[in-house]
């Protein structure tokens, strides 16, 4: 009989197996992306599907950027990349004619507590910070301004900036269980 650890929490049991189980993994992970910036700003001008996010933007539009508060940490990386996925998604729309005041960078909250100030200003360089001009708000689940949409006979409540806006950009960076 084998043994295999299980991960149950924060212990690691051993967990006795008969012969004839088959056991499935995941594949390891991948490499960590050594140009973060420079892999976001590819992908934005070559998605995989779709058109780019310079072709949807219309001159003098507003764009809304949601990203992950920093108060969700990402712990097996020294720089967290969404710094630099953050810098290289307003460069794009920036050089497609939208100026950092037509955008509004959305903390998507949840129910967690609300990041303070100057966690959310670590999302930004510091010379980034010191010029940007556009909203930073922080979505309330609970508040009183949220938008109705119905989407298949169902309601849903939404953040104005994601409806009082042309381009919607999501940034964030995931971890694997287990893999970092």
């Amino acid at each position: 009989m084998r043994r295999l650890p299980l991960h149950s929490g924060s212990r690691l049991p051993l967990v006795a197996l008969p012969d004839d189980v088959t056991l499935l993994a995941a594949p390891p992970p991948l490499e960590p992306l050594a140009d973060v910036r420079a892999a976001v700003i590819e992908a934005l001008r070559y998605p995989l599907a779709g058109p780019t996010l310079g072709s949807v933007i219309p001159r003098g539009g507003r764009a809304t950027v949601v990203l992950q508060p920093p108060t969700l940490p990402v712990p097996t990386v020294e720089n967290d990349p969404r710094r630099d996925a953050l810098g290289a998604v307003l460069d794009v729309l920036e050089q497609h004619g939208l100026p950092p005041d037509r955008v509004t960078l959305l903390f998507a909250g949840g129910l967690g507590r609300r990041p303070r100030p100057r966690e959310l200003e670590s999302l930004l360089r510091p010379e980034r910070a010191r010029d940007f001009r556009g909203a930073i708000v922080v979505h309330d689940c609970e508040a009183e301004d949220l938008r109705r949409l119905t989407v298949e006979g169902r309601t849903l409540r939404v953040h104005p900036a994601l409806v009082e806006t042309d381009v919607v950009v999501t940034v964030g960076a995931a971890e694997t269980t287990l893999h970092g």
